[in-house]
């Protein structure tokens, strides 16, 4: 908690220094105006960087989610196998330690995943707020 509020008084303060330097960064207006409209360009970019980079992140989240729902599947099967046999080998028992280690493993990816999916969807959100912020300001300088 400390540290997000340090970072957001970070970001706060490198926004008003930025602000006091731009006016006197720019002659006139149209100065001004140029360089909004290559930073509502760059965030464009980074806001599409960032849209692609979620949805391949969610893609392999998917792909994660079926192979671990796969790997259950037949973690299961192995097991109902197992009990109909009557005893487990231990080829079904190393089998499925393996089957479940690997659904442990792909979890943790899974789990991964996902906090970088939400870490990314924070900068986009981030990104989004900055281009709006400079969209308004350029509305409402012009």
């Amino acid at each position: 908690k400390a540290a997000d509020k340090l970072a957001t008084d970070d970001a706060t303060l490198e926004t008003l220094q930025a602000r006091r330097g731009r006016k006197s960064q720019f002659s006139n207006k149209a100065d001004r105006d140029r360089w909004l409209r290559e930073e509502i360009a760059r965030n464009e970019r980074l806001i599409a960087d960032n849209t692609a980079a979620l949805a391949k992140n969610a893609k392999a989240r998917a792909d994660l989610e079926k192979a671990e729902a796969e790997q259950k599947a037949a973690a299961d099967e192995a097991k109902k196998a197992s009990k109909a046999a009557g005893t487990a080998t231990s080829k079904d028992s190393s089998k499925r330690e393996q089957l479940i280690k690997q659904r442990d493993r792909l979890g943790a990816q899974r789990r991964a995943l996902w906090n970088e999916t939400k870490a990314k969807e924070g900068a986009y959100r981030r990104s989004q707020e900055a281009c709006d912020r400079a969209r308004h300001k350029y509305e409402k300088a012009a």
